[in-house]
């Protein structure tokens, strides 16, 4: 594989290896694991305007469903690095490389961080659509009026989307960050190229950049997402359409 696993979850070349498979497993699933929970401390209140957007529904509350967000992106994030980086590593020492192989590795870590997180996401877009319904008795309502199933709603254009969106992301990441390191490093004295502040706006920069892109071109599936997980009344299991036309 190319440079990619080990621009993104900090690993190093097979070649300079100082630890074992399995703590360069749990290394790179801790990395996912906390960028999951930064994200959305940082950004939870821009998840919720965007859920009640495509929804049309009531004033959310900012904090509710943060619980489940936060434990489904840690999820997402950290199964999607570590099975980038297991994924790719395998793949490399077979002789795959190249930015396709890359994208297939990313997307195949992000299925299944995503098939693993699908449930928590029902939770969280089940307690944001339901402001008058604790976030605590969600999962319990669901479980009595509709069944473990419904946990899965959503399933096949989640992981559609996080599969294009993240395998995007995680093989093209790196090339966006480099030019954007070569953008931040045109506008600022040569004997600062090497700081901190510079990689880390290079890393903000690039990486928002990619993310961004492949958000936007995914954002139908993320729709069709949300419509089929936020719209489960808990208290009756029925689907708030059917219940619309009743």
């Amino acid at each position: 594989m190319s440079a990619s696993p080990s621009v993104v979850c900090g690993a190093i070349p097979p070649a300079q290896l100082v630890y074992d498979e399995r703590e360069r497993r749990r290394n790179a699933f801790l990395a996912g694991l906390f960028a999951g929970v930064v994200s959305i401390l940082g950004t939870f209140w821009l998840d919720v305007r965007k859920v009640q957007r495509q929804i049309r529904g009531q004033q959310f509350s900012l904090v509710k469903g943060m619980l489940p967000a936060i434990l489904s992106q840690a999820m997402r994030t950290g199964i999607t690095y570590c099975g980038f980086d297991s994924f790719g590593l395998h793949l490399e020492r077979r002789g795959y490389t190249g930015l396709h192989w890359d994208f297939f590795a990313a997307a195949s870590g992000a299925v299944l961080g995503e098939t693993i997180a699908c449930p928590l996401d029902v939770w969280k877009n089940s307690s944001i659509k339901n402001q008058s319904i604790r976030t605590f008795s969600v999962p319990g309502h669901i479980l009595r009026t509709s069944g473990p199933l419904t946990f899965f709603n959503g399933i096949v254009a989640a992981a559609l989307r996080k599969s294009i969106s993240n395998g995007g992301l995680l093989s093209l990441g790196p090339y966006s960050v480099h030019y954007a390191s070569v953008a931040v490093k045109s506008v600022v004295p040569p004997e600062h190229h090497g700081s901190a502040v510079v990689r880390t706006a290079s890393k903000l920069l690039g990486g928002g950049l990619a993310g961004g892109l492949m958000e936007v071109l995914t954002l139908p599936l993320d729709k069709t997402k949300v419509f089929s997980q936020a719209l489960v009344n808990p208290s009756t299991g029925r689907h708030y359409r059917s219940e619309e036309g009743r």
